[in-house]
């Protein structure tokens, strides 16, 4: 794999509010508006490997909104994939893999159920053409 097919890799782009519990983070990224179908993998308090699919509502390095009918639960790390399409013809779509974790997730009464997560790292990989 030559360095310009090898895939981006982002580390950082949240950090723990001073003074603040674990599960509370302020954003320090703009999120962005983008829906976009998702499948999210996590291991179950049984150790089971579960997966469901989704649909992003808001996005940014730091963190991501998923709406789905079977969220994972509260603090257990998720992995996402999302596939961007591509914005010409003669560029490459991209796949965008996180290692998250579930900071909260949004019943059913509230608006659509769903889940957000801070994103621990993520890579972006382009698309074969």
């Amino acid at each position: 794999m030559s360095q310009a097919d090898a895939p981006i890799v982002f580390t950082e782009g949240w950090r723990r509010s001073e003074g603040a519990d674990e599960n509370v983070h302020s954003r320090t990224l703009p999120r962005h508006r983008l829906e976009m179908p998702t499948t999210f993998t996590w291991t179950d308090e049984r150790g089971l490997r579960q997966s469901a699919k989704g649909v992003t509502r808001d996005i940014s390095a730091g963190g991501v909104f998923v709406e789905a009918d079977t969220p994972p639960p509260v603090g257990l790390p998720v992995r996402l994939e999302i596939v961007l399409p591509p914005l010409r013809k003669d560029v490459p779509g991209i796949r965008l893999l996180t290692e998250s974790r579930v900071l909260r997730v949004q019943p059913a009464a509230d608006e659509r159920p769903g889940f957000a997560a801070v994103n621990e790292q993520f890579v972006l990989e382009a698309l074969q053409a």
